[in-house]
């Protein structure tokens, strides 16, 4: 195992703020990654001192350097008949800052960003759109009678017909298809179960 864009190795926790460091520059190019404690940058296991109070003085510091917050996994593992100390960590709301600087990994490296970068990453953090964000509800999870209003209120407001790119509701749509479904402009209730 060697260190990569993702995987960042460590000695020992004396090296703690580097390594949070390299948790955000990890953090803002890839969005999630691993950190490893008692293994050198050769990849060898050195092993290292750990307790559940050495675990909780970890959290701790993530919890108290980093913005925006992070809850990584922390987990104390053996390798080699020596103890390591594990930390997965994921996040989304780029950009992420340690000890009140941005950083961004390149190759196993963490360069601070320039203001320039950071007004970058910042730009393209305010053009995402809610919209695009994954839901963990699912096609049946819709209330089909609060649909229907919603589409009717959205009418009269707008004065306008409701279009949407929704999946079909409905083998097959009343009039043939001139062009793949996320180019049709299909009626909402062609979507809506009756």
């Amino acid at each position: 195992m060697k260190e990569t864009e993702t995987r960042e190795f460590k000695k020992s926790t004396s090296e703690l703020k580097e390594a949070i460091i390299s948790l955000v520059a990890i953090l803002n190019k890839h969005g999630k990654g691993q950190l490893y404690f008692g293994i050198d940058n050769s990849g060898n296991c050195v092993g290292t001192n750990c307790t559940e109070n050495t675990l909780r003085e970890i959290s701790q510091t993530i919890a108290n350097s980093i913005e925006p917050k992070i809850y990584p996994k922390l987990e104390m593992i053996s390798r080699k008949d020596k103890k390591i100390i594990k930390i997965a960590f994921v996040g989304d709301n780029k950009p992420y800052y340690a000890f009140g600087r941005a950083y961004m990994r390149v190759a196993d490296e963490n360069r601070q960003l320039s203001s320039r970068e950071l007004e970058r990453m910042i730009i393209h953090k305010s053009r995402s759109n809610w919209e695009e964000e994954l839901s963990e509800k699912n096609i049946n999870d819709i209330k089909v009678k609060l649909l229907k209003e919603y589409v009717q209120k959205a009418n009269a407001v707008k004065n306008w017909l409701f279009r949407s790119v929704l999946p079909f509701r409905r083998y097959p749509p009343r009039y043939p298809l001139r062009y793949p479904p996320s180019f049709n402009r299909i009626r909402a209730k062609d979507y809506l179960r009756n």
